[in-house]
């Protein structure tokens, strides 16, 4: 008989939103709870110091009151398991995108969002991070690595 009880049926991702109080964050959080993602919600990168812990998979807005999303990611990074770290912005590109890349976040999302697109991020990001904690690995995707995944989810 084995110790280890069977694993739910359906696991959520546990998101950390961070970003100010406006309709995107709301609209996006509605994407994540229909979902059945649990979801923490905080304005600043200061409020998500002591709530990024918790998170399987965080969420932030490009620029913030108090930072912008590199605090996050540095916050992130500086824990044992780190979450994946999904930049939004209304700018989104192919220069943003590869700066997230390269320093280790997970993705960037455009606004506005589209539900598909998130909930595919998201479980993406959490299936990655899943199989990091399983392994003990703490290597971020290569760029290779990503292009082929997106490449797969655009078919």
């Amino acid at each position: 008989m084995s110790k280890h009880a069977s694993p739910p049926a359906t696991v959520h991702p546990c998101v950390l939103l961070i970003g100010p109080d406006d309709h995107q964050r709301s609209g996006l959080r509605s994407i994540l709870l229909d979902a059945g993602c649990r979801t923490f919600i905080c304005a600043r990168s200061c409020d998500a110091n002591d709530l990024i812990k918790f998170a399987s998979v965080v969420i932030c807005e490009h620029s913030l009151p108090d930072g912008s999303w590199r605090d996050v990611l540095r916050a992130a990074q500086a824990l044992e398991q780190t979450p994946a770290v999904i930049v939004t912005s209304r700018l989104a590109g192919g220069e943003l995108w590869a700066e997230v890349i390269n320093l280790g976040g997970y993705d960037v999302l455009a606004q506005p969002f589209r539900a598909e697109e998130v909930m595919w991020t998201v479980r993406s990001a959490y299936s990655r991070w899943r199989t990091l904690g399983e392994t003990g690995a703490a290597r971020p995707l290569a760029i290779s690595e990503r292009r082929s995944l997106h490449a797969q989810a655009v078919r």
